[in-house]
């Protein structure tokens, strides 16, 4: 491929990650799991145990972790930080003031938001729920309207305004969740138990519909869609109303499931025997296969973590750039272009494989047998009609409106066929750099320009209309700026393959010299160094007042960054 066209990739690239309005890090339901970005986290990462029982997140960022079934660990997101005080720590919540509420095997501790980034023993009042076991705590909840609810191996107690009430005595609580209408939905020793507010309600009939003895019942789980979810000894089930569906594989041989959890995003998850297992709307999708999985988390940056018995701790985490290729609907995976028009859609040229739309979901692509009569799209232009322009190697340019395109070629007054680049200005013009010269399309009339029209070469590459309304063309032998109906050079180049990037909101103009991997900012008529080693080769401007640079990689840089000169040997702050 040619450095132009690599030129090109790189800036379509950057384009099109400009051009995706709202883009969200949480994990996206409609990739596939393998395409997230998996970290796992062992002993020799820090953590003090492989073994992790529960998971929370404190409101300045901390994770909370029970390692080995009795201890305290904190995660900052780099440093493990074990805790020897309290021992025996079986179960953590986090209330809405902030504080860390912990279950342990004698008593309820609450550690004050303030003291959550202390090393040492941490500072905090403890509680007794109950006498012997009713102090024993297993699973901790906190409601809606803040209360902390407290499942211990004697009772059920509602722990408000300082003081405990006791709600259910003498059954073992395994697991607490709460409905859309605040009932509290616990599994107990006898199964599933639903506290309406004033009366506990059993349900034997569920156990029997979901073909399981009621102490096979693990979890009730109302999620914010309103639907139900159940997890047994056989597997997962769902009730949508008054039906409830068994979700295959739904039987005893290998198939249980311990866990659910509906994670911040609204993705709902489920730890079975054999791996972690993620809802859709036909059944179950396996995500992760293991065989020891303990805990699941989301965080408020849309990661989700699981603890594991004996495997440490893993995060799964959305890639920062989605990449689309064939497999997505594209024509092929060399992507020359990406243009996002006037209303809301997303246009990419392909090498030889036409142009296509992107509603959000799919790929809608054009070609010949479509009217677009070359296919090896080069640029993307949208004029002030709305309609879309296309430059093509070896075919000229072709308009786009209303769903019918129409060719200008040689045929048509181009002196070639082969259009390097093109942009539509704010007059209404579309302007084509070619390898002869630079033509301009105004209301279906063409123009030509050469040397005898003043540039400084017939070889063509960049268009360009500053916030001004000037038109520039970059040759091979300088930057060129139209003056009446004539370019007048302004900067030449010193060397083969330097062209604009972009303009900043200062009115500066920048160019990369790609052979030199510089970027330099035009000023009267020179090049001022702005930028060694960063081989730009297009840059997008944000509303944050962002510089963003597309090359190797991506590079972001304060606006007013590159207006400074570089002290000697002073590297770009990026």
């Amino acid at each position: 491929m040619t450095r132009r066209a690599e030129i090109v990739r790189a800036l379509a690239a950057l384009l099109f990650v400009a051009a995706v309005p709202n883009l969200s890090f949480a994990l996206d339901p409609s990739q596939p799991f393998s395409s997230y970005l998996q970290t796992h986290f062992t002993r020799e990462d820090g953590l003090p145990s492989g073994i992790v029982d529960d998971i929370v997140q404190s409101r300045d960022g901390f994770l909370w972790l029970i390692v080995n079934g009795q201890y305290l660990a904190r995660f900052d997101g780099q440093h493990f930080t074990g805790f020897d005080e309290p021992p025996t720590v079986r179960a953590l919540a986090v209330a809405p003031n902030g504080d860390l509420w912990l279950g342990t095997s004698d008593h309820l501790k609450r550690i004050p938001a303030a003291a959550l980034n202390q090393f040492g023993r941490l500072p905090g009042v403890s509680y007794y729920p109950g006498p012997g076991g009713s102090s024993k705590i297993v699973c901790l909840h906190v409601s809606r309207d803040g209360a902390l609810w407290v499942g211990t191996t004697a009772g059920l107690y509602r722990f408000a305004d300082g003081s405990f009430s006791p709600i259910m005595r003498e059954l073992a609580i395994h697991r607490i969740e709460e409905a859309s209408n605040s009932h509290i939905l616990a599994i107990t020793s006898t199964g599933f138990i639903e506290w309406d507010g004033s009366h506990a309600v059993e349900h034997p009939q569920i156990a029997a519909e979901l073909e399981v003895k009621p102490e096979e019942v693990f979890q009730v789980l109302e999620d914010s869609h309103g639907v139900t979810w159940f997890c047994t000894s056989k597997g997962v089930a769902r009730r949508i109303g008054k039906s409830i569906e068994k979700l295959r594989p739904y039987s005893p041989e290998g198939h249980g499931a311990t866990r659910a959890y509906e994670d911040p995003q609204g993705n709902v998850w489920f730890l079975k025997v054999d791996g972690l297992y993620r809802a859709t709307a036909s059944g179950l999708e396996l995500a992760f296969p293991s065989q020891n999985l303990r805990w699941i988390c989301g965080d408020v940056d849309g990661d989700l973590w699981v603890g594991t018995n004996g495997e440490g701790l893993y995060r799964f985490k959305d890639r920062a750039v989605r990449m689309f290729t064939k497999s997505d609907g594209l024509p092929n995976n060399v992507i020359m272009t990406v243009l996002a028009t006037s209303d809301g859609g997303l246009w990419t040229g392909a090498n030889c494989g036409g142009i296509s739309r992107f509603d959000g979901k799919r790929f809608k692509t054009y070609s010949e047998k479509e009217g677009l009569l070359n296919s090896c799209v080069w640029s993307l232009a949208e004029d002030t009609n709305g309609d879309l322009w296309i430059a093509t190697w070896g075919g000229g340019v072709f308009r786009l409106r209303d769903g019918h395109f129409t060719q200008f070629s040689k045929g048509q007054g181009l002196t070639s066929d082969i259009v390097r680049g093109l942009i539509a200005t704010r007059d209404g013009s579309v302007w084509l750099a070619t390898d002869d010269g630079v033509t301009r399309i105004r209301n279906g009339q063409v123009r030509n320009y050469h040397t005898a029209e003043g540039l400084s070469s017939n070889h063509t590459s960049t268009p360009f209309e500053d916030r001004a309304g000037g038109i520039w063309i970059a040759t091979n032998l300088g930057f060129d700026r139209l003056d009446g109906d004539r370019f007048v050079s302004r900067v030449p180049f010193p060397e083969h393959g330097t062209f604009p990037i972009g303009e900043d909101e200062f009115g500066n103009i920048y160019v990369s010299v790609a052979p030199l991997g510089e970027v330099r900012r035009i000023n009267n008529g020179r090049l001022d160094l702005v930028a060694a080693n960063l081989d730009a080769v297009g840059m997008v401007e944000t509303q944050q007042r962002e510089l963003w640079l597309s090359a190797e990689g991506i590079t972001r840089v304060a606006s007013n960054a590159l207006q400074q000169q570089p002290a000697h040997d002073e590297p770009l702050d990026y």
